[in-house]
């Protein structure tokens, strides 16, 4: 309820884990890309709500640099970011971006949501650009709990991120402020990299060194990975279902100025 701002925000997600723990549970929180701009933030505000400390935290090729990149020029980065899954291929100077934005509402009208909600979530990146915690470190620096960073290789398809999350660049900035962070690089591009099996994998290393107790059996987590490869499969399908009803609406068009 009322406007969505940083605080708010991180309060809300706090609240929401809270409501899945158990008093003698704790938890690991795995960030991806701009969310792992907020993971510390929210895992203070849990340490008021829940008994238990967090056990760790998973950073996925996470923000270090709010408008950073081609992300601060680029003319209308929500259309950019919504248009990966209908078209391939839109380049920054000569994508007509509004007449875009026009077609994917034309045929998705209900995607006018996820327009203001990354409106909504844009205003909170920019506030927490001028958070301490993220600005100088001075909050994120009392997160004592292990941190592993998981980085992608390159940016193919999501160039607008380079130079804002994840990758190599993000390392100064997360070793700054988390100096207790491990660092791991998984063969990726940025969109893809929660959607690896190395990612995974890595994963399972990491909780098995922060909890010695946790039993995860090679049948476990071959089963997680098939019921997470239907999943995968299940979402795949939609987005190309998505991809073919927009282009038919829209024939061999290109969205070029």
């Amino acid at each position: 309820n009322g406007e969505m701002n940083l605080d708010a925000f991180a309060q809300w997600a706090a609240e929401l884990t809270a409501k899945q723990l158990a008093p003698e549970q704790q938890c690991v929180m795995i960030a991806f890309s701009a969310g792992g701009g907020f993971a510390p933030i929210v895992i203070k505000k849990l340490e008021v709500l829940h008994p238990n400390p967090a056990a760790g935290i998973i950073l996925l090729d996470p923000l270090y640099k709010v408008g950073g990149g081609l992300s601060s020029t680029h003319p209308d980065l929500a259309t950019a970011m919504i248009a990966t899954s209908v078209l391939d291929n839109l380049p920054v100077d000569t994508t007509d971006w509004a007449r875009l934005r026009a077609g994917i509402l034309q045929q998705f009208p209900s995607y006018a949501r996820r327009f203001k909600g990354f409106e909504t979530w844009h205003t909170v990146l920019k506030e927490l650009a001028q958070d301490d915690g993220f600005a100088s470190g001075t909050k994120m620096a009392e997160v004592s709990c292990p941190v592993r960073l998981l980085v992608c290789t390159n940016f193919k398809g999501m160039e607008m991120f380079e130079g804002a999350a994840g990758g190599d660049g993000c390392l100064p900035f997360w070793q700054g402020r988390l100096p207790q962070l491990t660092v791991d690089r998984v063969e990726s591009s940025h969109v893809d990299i929660p959607f690896q099996a190395e990612t995974s994998d890595k994963v399972v290393d990491f909780l098995r060194e922060i909890i010695p107790s946790l039993e995860v059996t090679e049948a476990k987590l071959a089963a997680g990975k098939k019921n997470f490869d239907e999943l995968k499969g299940f979402m795949d399908k939609a987005r190309l279902d998505f991809r073919q009803t927009f282009q038919k609406g829209f024939p061999g068009d290109t969205f070029q100025l």
